[in-house]
C-alpha cells in the first residue's frame, strides 16, 4: 500500500457517506474506479475502508480542484483529522 497522505478536511454528505481532504492533493492515486483504503487514526487504531477518487473544486487550489477520496457510509468520526491514508487497488484487480 501507498501512503497518500495526512487528511486534513472530512466533508460529511448527507446520506452518502464521506470525502477526504488532504493537506497537498494527491495526484498519483490510480483511476481505478474502485480502491481499498487503510485508514491509520492518529490514537493508533486502523481500519479498511471501499472508496473512490473524485475531484472537488476549491477556491485557491492551483488547478481549481483537487483530487480527494469518497468513502460511502461513512461518517466523520470514522476518520478523524490527521489520520493517515494508505491505497491499494481491491484484490483480484
Amino acid at each position: 500500500m501507498n501512503v497518500i497522505g495526512t487528511v486534513s478536511e472530512v466533508i460529511a454528505i448527507s446520506g452518502r457517506g464521506i470525502a477526504l481532504f488532504f493537506k497537498s492533493s494527491p495526484r498519483h492515486i490510480t483511476e481505478l474506479p474502485s480502491l481499498t483504503v487503510l485508514i491509520s487514526r492518529p490514537d493508533g487504531s486502523a481500519s479498511t475502508f471501499a472508496a473512490s477518487r473524485e475531484f472537488a473544486r476549491v477556491v485557491g487550489a492551483p488547478d481549481g480542484e483537487v483530487v480527494t477520496l469518497f468513502i460511502a457510509g461513512a461518517s466523520p468520526a470514522q476518520v478523524p483529522l490527521g489520520s493517515v491514508v494508505k491505497v491499494a487497488a481491491p484484490s483480484g484487480v
